[in-house]
């Protein structure tokens, strides 16, 4: 009880502190930005904190039916490719014979560079307004201390220590591209966190072909390794994220203005009419709590795209610890199998739909067959569904095994003496995952809209693309209880998604694309099975005869050429000489 109310007070005391710190004075100064470019506050937005998100939007005259234009934004107020290519005092902090293919950089490094830039240039940069807009600090996961790290699992550590390698990375890059030799003193790794992640939690994903006026310039383009469909919307990053409303965003040409605008569209909202003086929200995408806390800092109590989310190391440890599987084996090739065919990905359990097809699949070759064989284990990944066995049992005690890991997780993150925002963050995100998924036996008495998030990644090669719905049963139940604890204030708003995408394409693809080379290195774990070598046998026969064949084939004309070139030499001089000419002559009738 006593590190509750702890934890209560420190909520509550970041909270007052971060909205005296997330004042709105920057509002008329934003305005006067916008409306410098032909913007009209149409539906007379204005911004101020609300309890549980923080800074949000909402309107002072208008109410909101379905079909209503939020905001409409003109895309010369946008910060784009053709924003930074038209701003000849950036470029010339670059070495463009720096520009190799070692020192690459993707568009979100080098829009948060100039993020960074103009934050510098204070008063003299035309987007002081916007830049002051800004959040000072974020509750990523990233920012944890390393006495909170060491108390978050595994799964969140890998996405953490991904994030700080690609940062550093890109930090690296760009001190060698720049002419600045004291980049490091001016432009510090701290600050180009703060204005990389500004750009990962605020940016917006907008179609650059679908721009009337692609900027023709091209400067960056030998040093930028994707496309450039992201930008940052002033005022409009200020929404904050509701999964239970449907947004659409898109490129609209004004024929009355004759300028192409950027324009969200509220689709479907919970309620009949959104009142004046409420906060007004839009979607990000279908987003689990795991990919908003990642990525953006903050999680969704009952948000009804949440699924409980495992990696392959969950379960590796899980056949490590769990007492009921102590002296069984599980053979090194399935382990293989699975990484090999990309089944580590989408392993979830759903609060209403059950395990995904991945899990399922997973589980059937580590607990209900026996064979080891390549040939064998493919036919029953990439099979029918009818051919997995139910793991119901070993699926209760996998999510036994993790909520244990959580519950663990939240007790030490509570014994600390005092958490960040970040911590607190952190804290909410576990125990509202623990919530959402029970251990099968309890029965779920509250309705949540019936949602099946079964979107597999577009960067794996076999796992992630047969991905199959699993046939309601007895499967996982979701726990009447939940702890709602008020999380920390919302330091990030938005990430929209594409345009004609129904918000769910975040404007970058987190995986490499997939190569020939992939592709090849995918067929050959069946041409070249390592664990079966009966295969590798017939392969090495066949391959001989193979070479066997054109070698005789090959030799073909030399042996006509000899026998030829043996007629003119026939002579009943000798017994053999007469028993040679005797067949051959015999062999040339017979054909004749």
């Amino acid at each position: 009880m006593g590190r509750t109310l702890r934890l209560r007070k420190q909520r509550q005391k970041l909270a007052l502190q971060m909205q005296r710190s997330a004042g709105n004075s920057f509002l008329s100064d934003l305005y006067k930005y916008l409306m410098a470019f032909g913007w009209q506050n149409e539906t007379q937005l204005t911004a101020r904190n609300f309890f549980g998100t923080g800074r949000g939007l909402f309107s002072k005259t208008k109410n909101f039916q379905d079909g209503e234009i939020l905001i409409r934004l003109p895309v010369r107020s946008l910060i784009t490719i053709n924003t930074i290519e038209n701003d000849e005092n950036f470029k010339n902090n670059f070495n463009n014979a720096m520009f190799v293919k070692e020192h690459k950089i993707s568009f979100q490094t080098l829009m948060a560079f100039y993020i960074l830039y103009h934050s510098k240039l204070k008063h003299c940069s035309p987007f002081e307004a916007y830049i002051s807009s800004l959040p000072l600090n974020f509750t990523n996961p990233y920012f944890c201390p390393i006495n909170e790290l060491q108390c978050l699992p595994e799964n969140i550590l890998i996405c953490t220590v991904k994030q700080n390698r690609e940062i550093k990375e890109a930090y690296e890059n760009l001190k060698h591209i720049c002419f600045n030799n004291n980049f490091e003193q001016l432009y510090t790794l701290q600050d180009f966190r703060w204005a990389y992640f500004a750009v990962n939690t605020r940016s917006i994903h907008i179609s650059i072909e679908k721009l009337k006026c692609v900027c023709e310039k091209k400067f960056f383009q030998p040093i930028v390794t994707k496309d450039y469909n992201i930008a940052l919307a002033p005022l409009l990053d200020l929404f904050n994220h509701s999964d239970l409303v449907k947004t659409q965003p898109a490129l609209i040409y004004n024929t009355y203005n004759k300028e192409l605008e950027f324009v969200i569209t509220l689709e479907q909202c919970p309620l009949k009419k959104i009142r004046k003086k409420q906060q007004l929200f839009i979607s990000y995408g279908c987003l689990t709590n795991l990919k908003l806390f990642i990525e953006y800092g903050f999680t969704l109590i009952g948000n009804q795209y949440d699924y409980f989310e495992l990696s392959f190391t969950d379960i590796e440890n899980f056949l490590r610890h769990e007492n009921s599987f102590r002296g069984l084996n599980f053979h090194s090739n399935k382990f293989k199998f699975i990484r090999d065919h990309n089944l580590t990905d989408q392993l979830f359990i759903h609060w209403q739909e059950g395990i995904s097809h991945n899990l399922l699949v997973v589980f059937h070759l580590f607990f209900r067959e026996e064979s080891h064989f390549t040939n064998i284990l493919n036919q029953i990944a990439f099979g029918t569904s009818n051919n997995l066995k139910k793991v119901d049992e070993e699926v209760k005690l996998l999510l036994k095994f993790k909520l244990e890991e959580y519950r663990i997780c939240i007790k030490n993150l509570e014994s600390l003496k005092s958490l960040t925002p970040a911590g607190l963050e952190a804290v909410c995100y576990l125990k509202e995952s623990s919530s959402s998924v029970g251990d099968g036996t309890s029965p779920k008495t509250t309705e949540r809209k019936k949602l099946t998030p079964f979107t597999p990644s577009p960067d794996k090669l076999l796992g992630g693309v047969f991905i199959k719905k699993v046939p309601k049963g007895p499967a996982q139940q979701v726990q009447t209880s939940k702890t709602q604890t008020q999380p920390p204030l919302r330091q990030c708003h938005i990430h929209l998604g594409g345009i004609g995408d129904d918000g769910t394409n975040l404007g970058k693809l987190d995986a490499r694309e997939v190569t020939s080379q992939d592709m090849l290195r995918a067929m050959m774990a069946y041409i070249w099975p390592k664990e079966d070598a009966l295969v590798r046998k017939r392969v090495a026969i066949s391959l001989g005869l193979l070479a066997g064949s054109k070698v005789l084939t090959v030799c073909v004309p030399f042996l006509f050429k000899g026998a030829v070139d043996s007629l003119g030499a026939l002579t009943m001089d000798t017994p053999t000489d007469t028993v040679l000419s005797v067949a051959t002559a015999m062999l040339i009738g017979c054909e004749l």
